[in-house]
């Protein structure tokens, strides 16, 4: 039986990709080597992948088990420099090239954070719309919510500037699991009672025992 964590992630992804409008690209997995070049301007990315559950120990050890599930949403952007920003980092670096990267790191690292700004708006509206209070599943999702933005300052690589920003998004669902039927497993103890000094038997008592 398939766990509802995975149809919401797929479900989350395909509200995105419908809302797109060729303005990000939407990834469902995340990925840490990446070449800046590739998300300059609307070619920003937006990564989804599940995080991680709470169960409550609510529930019998049988279930259904109340599924506290939280999705990354990880968006990435870059904007492009007028020089190599590497050497700023770079101790051979010449006092020239210094002086070049400095003087073309401010405007691009205002348009990135500006394209990341950008772009977590977009996302938030999408998932936090009011017609998508189930991420789009005909099932109901349970307290669908951001809790959470973090964005990080932007930084340098290769010739470019590159911001990135995580959002944490929460809900609920039931989790199914196979289990077996209890009717089979049940013994079942049939007795009658007699109060002291009384000789007729009263009603008969059944308890069931696993």
């Amino acid at each position: 039986m398939t766990m509802h964590f995975r149809t919401i992630k797929d479900a989350i992804e395909t509200l995105l990709v419908n809302a797109a409008s060729g303005q990000y690209r939407v990834r469902g997995y995340p990925d840490q080597a990446f070449n800046a070049a590739e998300f300059a301007d609307t070619d920003r990315l937006v990564q989804v992948y599940y995080d991680g559950g709470n169960f409550p120990n609510t529930s019998s050890g049988r279930g259904p088990y109340d599924h506290r599930m939280t999705f990354k949403i990880q968006l990435i952007a870059s904007r492009a420099a007028q020089c190599d920003l590497t050497v700023l980092n770079d101790l051979s670096a010449t006092q020239g090239q210094l002086a070049a990267a400095l003087a073309a790191v401010e405007p691009a690292a205002k348009g990135v954070d500006d394209s990341i700004d950008e772009l977590i708006d977009l996302v938030f509206n999408v998932l936090m719309d009011g017609d998508n209070l189930h991420l789009g599943l005909s099932d109901p999702v349970g307290s669908r919510w951001i809790e959470r933005i973090e964005k990080q300052e932007p930084y340098a690589r290769g010739d470019r500037a590159v911001a990135e920003a995580t959002m944490d998004l929460t809900c609920r669902r039931t989790e199914e699991v196979p289990t077996t039927d209890l009717l089979g497993t049940v013994d079942v103890i049939k007795t009658d009672i007699q109060n002291q000094g009384d000789t007729a038997a009263r009603a008969s008592v059944e308890v069931e025992t696993t």
